[in-house]
């Protein structure tokens, strides 16, 4: 089975906020099955247009990369980030050693915050508070339109 093949994205077009969960297990042992999962993701980013910016929530909890992975980690998101990224866009949450190894690979080689957070919930909050008003009219509208209508 391939390795990606239980990769969900799921991408919210009102607010541009991507979100990436693994169904089952993944463990990023070796640089080409990391350089394979971001060029999957590089495809799909790819696919969304590059006239805009995207916010990404990543589900780490079946998400695992090898600790000696960090450096190459660190520059691959980085490099995803300045080219499709809003700064500082990106919030994680789930399973602790890929926590560590993300923490490790921020701080170290990357010198910034590597914004972890506990759940889900947590990484949503992150994210939406970045969202500028400007940002999402539609968002607004639609917002405001569902507040009025009955359930």
């Amino acid at each position: 089975m391939d390795m990606l093949s239980s990769v969900r994205v799921d991408f919210d077009k009102q607010k541009n906020i991507i979100h990436i969960g693994f169904g089952e297990e993944v463990t990023i042992h070796t640089e080409n099955e990391l350089y394979a999962m971001y060029g999957k993701f590089e495809q799909y980013l790819k696919s969304l247009g590059s006239d805009r910016r995207y916010y990404l929530v990543i589900d780490m909890s079946n998400l695992i990369i090898n600790q000696n992975l960090a450096h190459q980690y660190a520059m691959e998101i980085s490099r995803l980030s300045k080219k499709y990224l809003h700064d500082d866009g990106i919030a994680r949450y789930g399973y602790q050693m890929t926590r560590i190894v993300v923490k490790r690979a921020h701080e170290e080689y990357l010198n910034k915050d590597p914004r972890l957070f506990g759940n889900k919930k947590e990484a949503y909050d992150y994210i939406e508070s970045l969202i500028e008003p400007e940002e999402r009219p539609e968002w607004i509208e639609t917002t405001s339109l569902m507040s009025t209508r009955s359930f």
